[in-house]
């Protein structure tokens, strides 16, 4: 009898796995024994470690059609991330880039790079789950939601530990950035006390979005990117001046009137 694939599956998976009792095993013919995961794994540990595995062990292969079921179109990844598995860990590869610093050294083989500052959260005994729900949240969220975040770096897959960008001014934010915080991702991120916000490269962020005491992934149901003003009517069209601002009328700081000069 066919065994049920759980919920937690994401649609685009499906097709490819077959369940096995408590394993998920690749639905290829003949390879279920070589790649399976545990029912209970999340989603996004899903897609990382079957993509990886199919990218390495049936490249080229097309998708195996399954009698009587339609075939499913594939979810998108999220916009402007890009994830890897390494050796047991997942790691944000645009995070990480951003971290690079200064070149302190190099050799025949590699280079050395001065890091910005991290923080790593380790779960305690059975807690794993906030460190997934964090890294969870942040690959769900849109762009626009995602800046007022603490970027996560890497994550042990079992959720064990987590890397994070690390914030200043905790417990110290301005109460007007606070604000921007709250605005930003209030309705769905409920718990930004004042030791939970911090600042990140000069911009206000959340530092746990782990849901509270939950420990479970933010929905972010109907964040809409917010739509530029309108320009007023008869507003005449801005221009640039020499000193590289736009304005629409005299610089306060070079003294040139763009519409004139041009």
């Amino acid at each position: 009898m066919v065994q049920a694939i759980p919920p937690n599956v994401p649609a685009s998976l499906a097709p490819l796995l077959r369940r096995d009792g408590e394993w998920l095993r690749c639905g290829e013919p003949g390879c279920g024994d070589r790649a399976f995961w545990a029912v209970w794994r999340p989603a996004d540990f899903l897609r990382v470690k079957v993509g990886a595995h199919r990218a390495k062990v049936h490249a080229g292969r097309p998708q195996r059609q399954q009698a009587g079921r339609p075939q499913r179109r594939n979810v998108a990844a999220p916009a402007g991330l890009n994830v890897v598995a390494q050796g047991g860990v997942l790691v944000n590869l645009d995070g990480l880039a951003r971290l690079q610093g200064e070149r302190l050294g190099q050799g025949i083989a590699r280079q050395g790079f001065a890091m910005a500052g991290t923080v790593r959260k380790v779960a305690r005994p059975g807690q794993s789950r906030h460190n997934l729900a964090e890294w969870q949240s942040y690959l769900a969220a849109p762009a626009h939601i995602r800046e007022w975040l603490a970027e996560p770096i890497m994550m042990a897959e079992d959720g064990s530990w987590l890397i994070v960008r690390r914030a200043e001014g905790v417990g110290a934010m301005a109460h007007a950035d606070r604000k921007r915080v709250r605005d930003a991702i209030g309705q769905w991120c409920g718990d930004l006390h004042e030791f939970n916000v911090g600042y990140v490269d000069g911009h206000p962020v959340a530092i746990d979005y782990a849901d509270g005491f939950n420990g479970r992934p933010l929905s972010w149901r109907g964040a809409v990117a917010p739509q530029p003003a309108p320009a007023a009517a008869g507003r005449a069209v801005d221009a640039q001046c020499p000193c590289g601002h736009w304005h629409a009328r005299t610089c306060q700081g070079c003294g040139v009137n763009p519409l004139v000069a041009a």
